[in-house]
């Protein structure tokens, strides 16, 4: 089909983010003493919001969570912000698709401060047209949200001309919500399984891919 607008993920559909994301991890729970677990059983943390997630790990009150989140933001704003790399083939996608007039979009739950220092470290703002995050509280971080929110700043009026690509069962499920087409990318941080049961519509297993079944 003809896509009107594209919407992406930011960790793990563009950008490789693992190591900056897990060592700030491991930073915030070891200052606030807490055991630190094997690292790969800490990767459920690439994706959804932090603050719900040190809940789900260390089973704390959303207060503790809340301090966790800012002991991992003083690693993060300063170093593990840039401890990431573009995937292969990303920077030529969104270059293809704003050449053809296909409106783009990053939608992320990552705070929209950070993200736009990290499309601005990689020289992304020239072929995305808008970007959409969370508030540093917490504040907008559900998918579905996001979406809408793309979608009405990209001035998009029929979803169903729209795409969402995302790693996460989280960006698929928010892509059903909102009325999108949800497109999975197998190189991110889920599983071809996960994507398929959140309600993939469409597989990607690389950028280079992907951009022959967007355009």
């Amino acid at each position: 089909m003809s896509y009107t607008a594209v919407l992406f993920d930011l960790d793990g559909t563009l950008v490789q983010s693992d190591e900056g994301i897990l060592n700030c991890v491991e930073y915030a729970l070891a200052e606030c003493g807490y055991a630190v677990p094997p690292r790969e059983s800490l990767r459920s943390f690439i994706g959804p919001p932090l603050p719900a997630e040190f809940a789900r790990v260390t089973g704390c009150r959303p207060e503790e969570a809340d301090r966790l989140t800012a002991k991992y933001r003083e690693r993060y704003k300063p170093i593990g912000i840039f401890e990431c790399r573009l995937y292969d083939g990303v920077f030529e996608l969104l270059t293809a698709l704003h050449a053809a007039g296909v409106k783009t979009a990053v939608a992320t739950s990552k705070p929209t401060v950070f993200a736009a220092r990290v499309l601005a470290h990689f020289g992304l703002e020239s072929v995305v047209d808008a970007l959409v995050g969370s508030e540093l509280d917490g504040r907008h971080s559900g998918k579905e949200e996001l979406i809408a929110l793309a979608c009405e700043k990209l001035g998009v009026s029929d979803r169903a001309t729209v795409a969402m690509v995302g790693d996460r069962r989280f960006d698929m499920e928010g892509a059903k919500a909102a009325g999108v087409v949800a497109c999975g990318v197998t190189y991110g941080y889920g599983t071809e399984q996960e994507l398929r049961e959140a309600g993939a519509e469409i597989l990607a297993a690389s950028a280079d891919e992907l951009r022959g079944i967007l355009l």
